[in-house]
């Protein structure tokens, strides 16, 4: 590997490849697929956090006609092109979605001349419209621009639209609840606010309310696996096990792979003694790329009530070594929001946090 202030070189399966800026990109014979995600242009530091989970507005760094100029002074031999809008996850906030647009509208028609704004008429434009709607409280004008942009483009129907779900991701379950409430008013025939609303009412132990939130979700959408796993929490919590195993088998029928009904069966087949379900359950958690502290010492124990002892020890093993890995995370995190307080308090970011599961959205 070769280091220089122009990039980073090196060689990966024989051929060569060039870590660099936009500007540093090296000149190419050969056609090449360009990809561009659109999030490029909204991110100001791989070190912070997605920009939709930012508290505060950010801006691109990069505008569409910048990044079209720098692309044409380079003469790429681009033989085809990919875009990423990137809204879902965060990383490109669905107000700048549109970016996407204008760079598709200028490799297929690159003699017209490009603007930074969204066509008139266009989805973009009606949510930038209901974005200002919505912070003036005018509920019957966000209404009809939530339908305009949702015709115009299903796309933008979307958890991403407002900041209820960056709310819930903050701990702030009021707020959030009042924010998915909106978003049920605006469209009533979405299961999406109404799982929102069910999920900040359990946050709440508002738990009779959160599971009619979760029996309207589960009309409006019978087979959302999320209401099914919520309506199955319910259950739970009201002592209603066979309900809730039922509820959480179904959930995972209707899909394999919603990690956090297999760990709850986990949970409940363990407290019922049914200790080699349990393992099943944990394993299928396991096999799906998630983890937790909990899901071991589950295992741990019924491996150790099974008499498989390895397995046992080699669970408790991993058991304590999360449990010390969470218990570090949440002490730099902790210190991490006192200090961007700070900054906060003498102008600088507000405090910021990563999104929770996104199995329950």
């Amino acid at each position: 590997m070769k280091v220089t202030d122009f990039g980073i070189h090196l060689t990966v399966l024989g051929l060569p490849l060039t870590v660099c800026t936009l500007e540093n990109l090296p000149r190419f014979a050969e056609p090449l697929l360009l990809d561009i995600d659109v999030d490029y242009l909204l991110t100001q530091s791989i070190r912070r956090p997605a920009p939709y989970f930012e508290s505060q507005t950010i801006s691109p760094w990069l505008w569409p006609t910048q990044f079209i100029e720098r692309l044409k002074s380079l003469e790429l031999p681009i033989d085809l092109v990919t875009i990423a809008y990137s809204v879902n996850g965060g990383y490109t906030p669905l107000g700048y979605k549109y970016f996407g647009d204008i760079l598709k509208e200028w490799l297929v028609h690159p003699e017209e001349s490009i603007t930074n704004h969204p066509k008139s008429g266009s989805a973009a434009e009606s949510y930038l419209k209901l974005t200002l709607a919505l912070e003036r409280e005018d509920m019957s004008t966000a209404q009809d621009l939530w339908r305009a942009m949702r015709d115009a483009d299903p796309s933008y129907r979307t958890l991403w639209a407002t900041a209820a779900y960056r709310e819930e991701t903050h701990g702030r379950w009021r707020s959030a609840l009042d924010g998915y409430e909106r978003m049920t008013r605006m469209d009533p025939e979405w299961e999406v606010p109404s799982l929102g609303k069910g999920r900040m009412l359990s946050r709440l132990r508002q738990w009779t309310l959160a599971e009619e939130a979760f029996q309207e979700a589960y009309r409006l959408n019978p087979s959302s696996s999320a209401a099914t796993y919520g309506l199955g929490a319910c259950a739970f919590r009201r002592g209603s096990y066979e309900v809730a195993h039922r509820l959480w088998k179904t959930s995972v029928l209707q899909n394999p792979k919603m990690a956090i009904s297999w760990y709850a069966l986990a949970d409940l087949e363990t407290q019922r003694g049914n200790y080699r379900s349990a393992l099943e359950y944990a394993q299928k958690y396991l096999s799906l790329g998630w983890s937790n502290p909990r899901v071991h010492w589950l295992m741990a124990w019924g491996a150790w009530r099974l008499g498989r002892r390895r397995m046992a020890q080699r669970e408790f093993i991993l058991w304590v070594q999360q449990l010390f890995r969470v218990i570090k995370m949440r002490a730099i995190s902790l210190l991490r929001k006192i200090f961007r307080a700070r900054r906060a308090n003498a102008g600088g970011v507000s405090e910021v946090c990563s999104p929770t599961d996104p199995q329950l959205v």
